[in-house]
């Protein structure tokens, strides 16, 4: 019997990763992008419709039109800009809750990308939190 919240998500990723695993596809971009669409799933099944929120991917701005780098999966709020003809968006920082970057397996290089994407995040907060205190 499952007792908490945790314990299920836990449960539901493990399936889902086996079956991502057993499927027969030997390029490492779509292979990634299966990840990152099951992480999404598992987000968008976690978060409660009443509270208004998205899952997305794509990048993050601020005032000042800096992106950050592409960015696997975002909790969101509000509006963004849907990129023409992909199923990628824009989003203000204001409006970001949290930021995932996804990989299959972590190795140095993987995890200088990451750390590099999710630091391009940070900077947009920086700029944004200096131009609402001095402004």
């Amino acid at each position: 019997m499952i007792k908490e919240l945790s314990e299920l998500l836990t449960k539901l990723i493990s399936e889902e990763k086996k079956h991502l695993d057993e499927y027969e596809l030997k390029h490492a971009p779509t292979i990634g992008s299966m990840y990152e669409g099951l992480t999404a799933d598992v987000l968008r099944k976690t978060i409660p419709l009443e509270i208004n929120l998205n899952v997305v991917s794509g990048f993050v701005t601020d005032d000042s039109g800096m992106m950050s780098n592409q960015i696997d999966c975002m909790i969101v709020k509000g509006n963004g800009e849907n990129i023409p003809y992909t199923d990628k968006y824009k989003w203000h920082i204001k409006d970001v809750i949290a930021v995932f970057e996804v990989k299959k397996s972590l190795y140095t290089k993987e995890f200088d990308e990451s750390y590099n994407n999710l630091k391009s995040v940070l900077s947009n907060l920086g700029r944004y939190i200096y131009a609402e205190d001095f402004t």
